[in-house]
């Protein structure tokens, strides 16, 4: 009888042991989930660029000026600039031969064709008795001054109407703090050239070139 007991006993046991022991070896059927979710998050990297178009690369200016009578001569291209850069862009001009303009015969005297004297933007007024080439902007966004307001525009508010030369120097021609439409943002790069009457020195005949190198930079 004895032994009766203690097998029965023995048997409880193993019994209590078994319903506490399943929980934890078989979990999921205790308590199964009925749903679950993961986040998972993706990145992509896009960068900035910048695309620059100028629509003349070559340009002839308006008509020819007798070399003692004197006269003014113009000539105009285009700028478009393209970016996604959120700070904007910058647009800088250099140009050859220290400003100038020269004859495309190099072994003529007097072959110059002196710079605009200034650059800082200003009224274009050409000396007595002299010669000069300068450039302009007109549109866009223009580079600003330390007053704030545009560099290439006079009193009134108007493009166009303010020259300057950038010597042996680049100057920056615009300044724009943000990105530009899809189509981008145009500009126009105007150049005079002027010989007053008799210009000292005497600038010899035939055709003067100069070339000027525009570099569109992201902020």
């Amino acid at each position: 009888m004895k032994k009766y007991l203690n097998d029965v006993i023995a048997a409880a046991t193993i019994v209590a042991l078994m319903v506490m022991i399943f929980p934890v070896v078989e979990p999921g059927v205790v308590g199964a989930l009925t749903s679950d979710r993961k986040q998972v998050t993706i990145r992509q990297e896009i960068t900035s660029e910048i695309s620059m178009t100028v629509g003349t690369a070559g340009i002839t200016m308006s008509a020819p000026i007798a070399g003692l009578t004197g006269g003014s001569a113009t000539g105009a291209t285009t700028m478009n600039v393209i970016t996604n850069n959120t700070a904007g862009y910058k647009v800088v001009l250099t140009a050859s031969s220290s400003g100038t303009m020269v004859n495309e015969d190099a072994t003529l005297s007097n072959g110059i064709i002196a710079a605009y004297p200034s650059a800082v933007p200003q009224t274009w007024a050409p000396a007595v008795n002299s010669s000069n080439f300068g450039y302009s902007v007109t549109a866009g966004q223009e580079d600003v001054n330390q007053a704030g307001t545009s560099a290439w525009k006079n009193a009134a508010g108007a493009d166009g109407t303010l020259y300057a030369n950038s010597g042996a120097a680049a100057i920056t021609l615009l300044d724009r703090a943000t990105s530009t439409l899809s189509t981008g943002a145009n500009s126009s790069l105007n150049f005079q050239v002027t010989l007053t009457s008799n210009p000292i020195p005497a600038v010899s005949e035939g055709f003067y070139t100069a070339t000027t190198t525009l570099t569109a930079t992201m902020n």
